[in-house]
């Protein structure tokens, strides 16, 4: 009699963080867990050891990794592969604001542009409203700024600042004089 050995070979399975994609929100977002593919039989998720995901959380604009940590099992060899917190920019608009106004004398400014799709406390600032003393038509050249603005896709869209004339009126001096044989005027005007 000459005996044998059986040998059963490891089988081969994956750990995949999970995944999350979604989009810019103001707020902290995660991703945590991880799946199994390759079990056999009725071996489950919960019959293996020392498999774990670090999970991944953000706030900003990025790909954050959901990193996996394996080791081999007793019936099977373990490949992890990291998962991902996707954050998309959010989409975010700025329109200038049509302002019309007579001269005054003094330089004046364009109404505040108006924003759309900004969460409340982000840190965004937008400059560029027109400003001018004389009449005429002046567009402006907005722009925004501020440590939140690289999670937002920015429209922009300026509007002119119209500054009308004023109205004025000139009045020649007026006089009564008696007459005196010689040549007479008055002179001189008044402007309002």
């Amino acid at each position: 009699i000459t005996n044998a050995d059986l040998v059963i070979g490891k089988a081969a399975i994956t750990v995949t963080g999970n995944s999350l994609s979604t989009v810019y929100n103001g707020q902290d977002q995660t991703v945590g867990g991880f799946t199994v593919s390759g079990l056999l039989g009725s071996d489950q998720v919960s019959d293996l050891s020392g498999i774990n995901a670090g999970g991944a959380t953000a706030r900003n604009v990025g790909s954050f990794a959901n990193t996996v940590s394996v080791v081999d099992q007793t019936n099977y060899n373990v490949s992890g592969v990291a998962g991902a917190l996707n954050i998309a920019k959010a989409n975010a608009s700025v329109s200038g604001t049509v302002t019309n106004l007579t001269y005054n004398g003094l330089t004046q400014q364009q109404n505040t542009a108006t924003r759309i799709g900004f969460f409340a406390n982000d840190a965004i600032t937008i400059t560029g409203e027109a400003s001018a003393k004389n009449a005429g038509t002046y567009t402006s050249a907005l722009t925004v700024s501020g440590n939140d603005a690289t999670n937002y896709n920015i429209s922009i869209s300026n509007a002119d600042l119209v500054i009308g004339k004023a109205s004025a009126t000139v009045t020649a001096n007026s006089g009564v004089v008696t007459y005196n044989a010689q040549t007479q005027s008055i002179n001189g005007f008044t402007a309002s």
